[in-house]
């Protein structure tokens, strides 16, 4: 069950660079086995021939130092290129790099490239480009305003940092798109930069308008509850378009 809530100070994630040499998992293994520390989750996903990547979820009945972890396993220099502590959001851990199929016990529900093509392009097609943006950006709306409920809604109202850090994880653990750079661009806007956005990806390069009415509607939808007034989103670059990322600025109105 990839997306572990944190328990306590007795579980950690980390990612690992390892070389792609026969026995690295093993001596890993072992050395961790010998600092009394389990495998609760591993992933694992090759970065290039010599460099693969692991993320692993561990847990202990002990406190988990990971200071003390990471001068341990980067003694293995033959195996161990590089050890990071992976990323945690309301005691759940997830990793920068995986796409991740379950958050918090909570089902996530994959949808392949092919499903989605055919509901963003059936949406449009059916009721026309314009109309079907608008259909997109309302369904987007209520997803947002659910994630929220589901996932956002112990932070306090107006901790706009915490928020992204949330969205974060969010797109990471459900697949939609690597959040590239996020940003509080003002005392009521912020602006959140996606990396190959899903929705977008659809239409790469093909078109001469924004693509990301799904998105806005997301976007909007988290930030509206969470702020408690209506919100409006802008996508000022899109990867629909030839741009290399999509880029949303979402304003609080007063």
């Amino acid at each position: 069950m990839p997306y572990f809530r944190k328990l306590d100070e007795s579980w950690l994630g980390i990612e690992l660079e390892l070389f792609n040499r026969i026995g690295a998992l093993h001596r890993i293994s072992e050395k961790l086995s010998k600092m009394d520390i389990n495998i609760e989750y591993l992933e694992t996903t090759e970065v290039s021939r010599e460099i693969y990547k692991l993320f692993m979820v561990l847990s202990s009945s002990q406190p988990i130092d990971y200071n003390v972890l990471k001068k341990e396993l980067v003694t293995e220099k033959e195996f161990v290129k590089d050890v990071i502590e992976a990323s945690e959001f309301n005691k759940i851990i997830f990793s920068s790099k995986h796409y991740l199929k379950d958050l918090g016990g909570i089902r996530a529900i994959l949808l392949e490239e092919g499903a989605m093509d055919g509901f963003i392009r059936g949406i449009k097609g059916a009721l026309g480009a314009e109309a079907g943006s608008h259909l997109l950006y309302h369904i987007g709306f209520g997803v947002g305003r659910s994630l929220y409920e589901n996932f956002l809604k112990h932070m306090s109202r107006g901790d706009m940092s915490r928020l992204l850090v949330g969205i974060r994880a969010l797109y990471h653990g459900l697949g939609w798109g690597m959040v590239a750079g996020d940003r509080l661009t003002g005392e009521d806007e912020l602006t959140i930069t996606l990396l190959d956005n899903w929705e977008c990806s659809l239409y790469d390069g093909m078109s001469t308008e924004p693509e990301g009415s799904f998105t806005r509607g997301i976007l909007s939808g988290i930030l509206s509850i969470h702020s408690g007034k209506k919100v409006v989103a802008v996508e000022n670059s899109c990867i629909a378009r030839g741009d290399p990322f999509c880029i949303f600025r979402l304003s609080i109105l007063k």
